[in-house]
């Protein structure tokens, strides 16, 4: 869910869903789409001015400065109500750092079955019988 979406700039707007472009390309005739949208609508002509127009004719948009502008944009995570996640890093937040993304056990290599929310881990880590222990003796310490 995007924060402040009345602030973001018209050029970062997808001409057809009318949010903010996901994977960007052009059109011949200029126009700015999300590729999914585009593709899914081209029918041989640009979904805005009707301007004759194959899939093969759409270019990906790599201006870095607009990229940096899209991923800059603020997001909500639907999970843990955060507020202030740049959505180029919110995949991040999800598989790395929200505490109520759903996850599985550090130990599921050992054959832990448990899934719960992240911010469940560390308390599960305390009794989970698969957690393996390395035991140092003294003679392998210098």
């Amino acid at each position: 869910e995007y924060v402040n979406k009345e602030n973001i700039e018209k050029y970062l707007v997808c001409n057809i869903c009318d949010k903010p472009l996901i994977e960007p390309v052009i059109t011949p005739c200029a126009y700015t789409f999300c590729r999914r949208c585009i593709e899914k609508s081209l029918d041989d002509h640009c979904a805005r001015c009707s301007s004759y127009t194959k899939s093969k004719h759409l270019v990906a948009l790599t201006d870095p400065h607009i990229l940096i502008e899209l991923d800059n944009i603020q997001v909500k995570c639907k999970l843990c109500e955060q507020m202030d996640i740049r959505r180029g890093y919110f995949q991040n937040h999800i598989y790395q750092l929200c505490p109520k993304a759903i996850i599985t056990c550090s130990n599921n290599e050992n054959n832990c079955s448990w899934i719960g929310l992240r911010e469940e881990l560390s308390n599960h880590l305390t009794t989970c019988s698969y957690q393996s222990s390395t035991l140092y003796s003294q003679s392998n310490c210098s």
